[in-house]
């Protein structure tokens, strides 16, 4: 037993000294007495301190009730003797300040001062009543202080804490001799004793003398015992322990993976071995004095975070879990952990095996096998790989997989692409390799898929495969649009063909129509129905007639034909024509008009819409034969682009539909094929010029419309055109005026014409109904006439393509010498070859070649009676 001295121990001090447990006592002891101190005075100061402000509101309650209403007579009689009395007397209210009456601006009387730092205002008005009524004549302010109240309050406070506080005084220092006395002086003995332990040591005999009074055995007479036996086992203990240690250290310091102990509640390293410092390169004060979450890369703190809160704290021993670890380089490694938890310690004991090498090597293998699906995912053509001999098929792109509607490997590549039961007749397997075994080079070849319907081009070539066999390998690229394309320009040149061919012979055969016409019209007028030529003569215009119509449909087909376009209602225009269109089908024909509600308008020749339905019903009705329905309906549609992926050549917009359905004998996907074709027709040898559909394709896409055509053999044909939507003010709409009946006219025309027969013609046609006409068979000459002519010339009618001088040049001409004249051009030309001489421009009068006499006299008659600001022609 260690020897105990009072005078070295100064047991005393010991127990006042810092940290010691009696000075610990006093303190605590003292902090709680102040703590209910303080409680208790602040209760009280707080009681007190209400009713000191209930108190002045109470005075103040008095003012209002018993005060105000003689202050408020005594200021309405404006009697200050008694106003300065009465507030000089609500002045020695306690704790009043201040009070002080406004009345007005000029009026005012107060009582006291206002000095106090802390204090409470209340304003009352004073309102006066007089023959039930209410006046406010000024207002009192009181204030009252609260200086006095808060140094009544502090000095009762002082005098609370000063009695407390010496009182918990004296209690703590009786407590702490006492504890002193019994407990104090014996622990710090027995410390010392217990400092001199050493457990590598034989233990040593603790013992604590005690006053030879004191038989019994207190507590701390057990602990001495309980020591004693302690030490002893913990010497025993302690040499096993050293000797597994010491094991336990060799194989802990000499691996090369990383071994730790960690806390699995705080999160952090408890220890680590040498393998672990170098692997990092953070120090072990570096380790251990941080979580070990911040050490883990941020992608994988949730993984680690669920392994440490649903297996390691669940008792769960954790096998082959990774996750990356910082160096202190900041570059990352990546460990594969083994982990056996102890939940109830809240520690695990955790071996790491480095694989960042392992798992580079495995990135960088995916990351090269990814590219190169990529590449293979990202060109728009098919790519596959069979085998050459069992055709299996080894892979596919993923733009293969959508179109054939999965990924087909394993299957038989000619079952799964053709739907064949046998290897393909196409198949190139025997052109892909040479006599010796080595790849022959690339074979192209193109043909229609039977699973899909569209054409490819195809390449095939035969390449080693992973396995070191020789497989097939094709790309195969979507040619089916080229195709369309392809078909499009065909049609596009057959078009153009005839275009020249009809504007090459347009301009010379409506003249020589025109002539025929004019004169047998003429020749109408001296022969009546009895004449033995009336009916010869009717034959003729007929012919002629027929002609022209021709011309017309092959000018319409070619998209050159002379049209004047304008605003247009569908509905209005279909309904016009239903009449004459029912008597063309005939009474065996139902015809069924649906008109679409809320039509959008449309920019169109009308004669155009009336060539129109004229060749789509007598289609139909051919279509039918007999008894049968023909149904014509109007519509809005608007076409976007997934609409016009599936039907090329259209664009999106807005659109106005006019469909014509017929449930006659419908066509076969070859006639449909060529439908539009000029001179296509699939009935018999003179029943038809295989014009009508063609005029029709011409009228669609001279008006940037749409032409669209379903139909299946027995299951009749539905036309659908598209029209582009006409976007226009409301008022911008004005009604076309009805012709005019034929009329002539007393009027002078300058008429000009470079074709003889023609000028004669058409003289004699004016002439006939009463015009002068000054006839020109050239430009000169019409410059001539103009300039030596008398009298006024009220109208100039020029052909537009003349030797010497096109119309537009001649007629600036002539406007300069006759500043009134009226204009009227006339052609036999296509409407492109008008167009480049200017006079198809919006308000220029035009006339198309050939004309009968009852137009031209309503053409002329119309130009004549125009306003005087209608002719108005641009020299320009």
């Amino acid at each position: 037993m260690g020897k105990t001295d009072n005078k070295h121990d100064n047991l005393f001090i010991k127990t006042f000294g810092k940290g010691g447990i009696g000075r610990r006592l006093v303190l605590a002891t003292i902090a709680f007495s102040s703590f209910i101190t303080l409680l208790t005075t602040s209760y009280q100061l707080y009681s007190d301190y209400k009713n000191d402000i209930a108190a002045i509101d109470g005075y103040f309650e008095l003012i209002k009730d018993s005060y105000l209403e003689s202050l408020t007579t005594s200021v309405w009689m404006y009697d200050e003797k008694q106003i300065s009395a009465q507030l000089d007397g609500l002045i020695k209210i306690p704790d009043m300040e201040h009070l002080g009456i406004k009345a007005g601006d000029d009026h005012f009387w107060s009582s006291g001062s206002l000095r106090a730092k802390h204090k409470i205002t209340h304003h009352f008005p004073l309102v006066f009543k007089h023959r039930n009524k209410e006046f406010e004549i000024g207002m009192l302010s009181a204030t009252a202080s609260l200086d006095k109240v808060y140094n009544r309050l502090i000095g009762k406070a002082f005098s609370i804490l000063i009695s407390n506080a010496v009182r918990a005084f004296f209690v703590s220092c009786f407590i702490l001799f006492i504890f002193h006395l019994l407990v104090t002086r014996r622990l710090i003995r027995l410390s010392r004793i217990v400092e001199n332990i050493d457990i590598k040591k034989y233990p040593i005999e603790i013992e604590i003398k005690k006053s030879k009074r004191k038989k019994s055995i207190d507590e701390i007479d057990q602990v001495v015992y309980a020591l004693g036996k302690t030490q002893q086992k913990l010497f025993a203990s302690y040499e096993e322990l050293k000797q597994s240690q010491d094991e336990l250290f060799q194989i802990f310091t000499m691996s090369i993976d990383l071994i730790c102990i960690a806390n699995i509640n705080t999160l952090t390293f408890v220890k680590v071995n040498p393998a672990f410092i170098d692997t990092l390169g953070f120090s072990e004060k570096e380790l251990l004095s941080k979580s070990f979450m911040e050490f883990i890369h941020p992608d994988d703190v949730l993984s680690t975070q669920r392994v440490v809160d649903e297996d390691l704290k669940a008792g769960k021993t954790v096998l082959n879990f990774e996750n990356r670890y910082i160096c202190k380089d900041g570059s990352y490694r990546w460990f594969r952990w083994v982990s056996h938890p102890q939940p109830e310690k809240g520690i695990t004991y955790a071996i790491a095996h480095d694989v960042t090498v392992l798992k580079q090597s495995v990135k960088e293998l995916e990351e090269s096998h990814q590219r190169f699906l990529t590449i293979l995912d990202a060109i728009d053509a098919h790519i596959y790989v069979a085998d050459m001999e069992t055709y299996e098929i080894l892979f596919m792109n993923s733009k293969m997989q959508k179109d054939f509607g999965g990924d087909k490997t394993g299957d038989i590549c000619y079952h799964a692409f053709r739907k064949n039961s046998e290897p393909c007749e196409c198949c190139t397997n025997d052109r892909l390799v040479d006599k010796h075994g080595s790849p022959a080079g690339v074979r192209i070849w193109d043909d229609k898929n039977p699973v899909t319907g569209r054409y490819y081009i195809n390449y095939d070539r035969a390449i080693e495969w992973i396995d070191g066999r020789l497989v097939r390998m094709q790309i195969a690229t979507d040619i089916t649009d080229l195709k369309k394309m392809e078909a499009q320009l065909n049609q596009a040149q057959k078009m153009e063909s005839v275009g020249r061919l009809a504007g090459g012979v347009a301009h010379d055969f409506n003249n020589m129509l025109g002539v025929i016409l004019g004169h047998t019209e003429l020749a109408l007028l001296q022969a009546d129905e009895t004449h033995d030529l009336h009916a010869d003569l009717n034959e003729i215009q007929n012919a002629a007639k027929r002609s022209a119509d021709l011309v017309k449909k092959l000018l319409a087909f070619a998209r050159k034909q002379t049209i004047s376009p304008r605003q247009l209602d569908l509905n209005n225009t279909v309904e016009s024509m239903l009449n004459m269109l029912r008597r063309l089908i005939g009474e065996d024909i139902d015809l069924v008009w649906q008109p679409g509600a809320h039509l959008w308008p449309v920019k169109m020749d009308p004669s155009q819409i009336d060539q129109i339905l004229a060749n789509l019903c007598v289609n139909a009705r051919d279509a039918i034969s007999g008894v049968g329905k023909l149904t014509i309906e109007t519509g809005i549609k608007s076409l976007d682009e997934e609409y016009c992926k599936e039907h090329p050549g259209f664009i999106p917009g807005d659109f106005v539909l006019l469909a014509v359905s017929d449930n006659g004998c419908g066509m076969e996907k070859d006639t449909l094929a060529n439908l539009f074709e000029p001179f296509f027709t699939t009935k018999e040898v003179g029943k038809g010029t295989g014009l009508g559909l063609a005029t029709v394709y011409g009228i669609v896409k001279q008006n940037n419309g749409f032409i669209n055509v379903y139909s299946e053999p027995g299951q009749g044909s539905t036309f659908r055109i598209f029209l582009p939507r006409l976007v226009v003010d409301e008022d911008t709409d004005k009604a076309v005026p009805d012709k005019k009946a034929a009329a002539g006219g007393t009027e002078t025309i300058l008429l000009v014409e470079d074709e003889t027969s023609i000028l004669r013609m058409t003289r004699m046609m004016l002439e006939r109904k009463g015009y002068s006409v000054l006839p020109a068979a050239t430009p000169a000459e019409a410059v001539e006439k103009a300039t030596n002519h008398s009298g006024a010339i009220d109208l100039l009618m020029s052909d537009v393509v003349m030797p010497e001088m096109n119309g537009r040049d001649l007629a600036a001409q002539i406007i300069g010498l006759c500043p009134g004249i009226r204009l009227l051009f006339m052609s036999g030309y296509t409407a492109n070859v008008i167009a480049h001489h200017g006079v198809l421009d919006a308000g220029v009068a035009f006339i198309q070649k050939p004309f009968s006499m009852a137009d031209l006299m309503v053409k002329v008659r119309e130009v004549l009676d125009k306003e005087s600001d209608s002719f108005f022609f641009d020299r320009n």
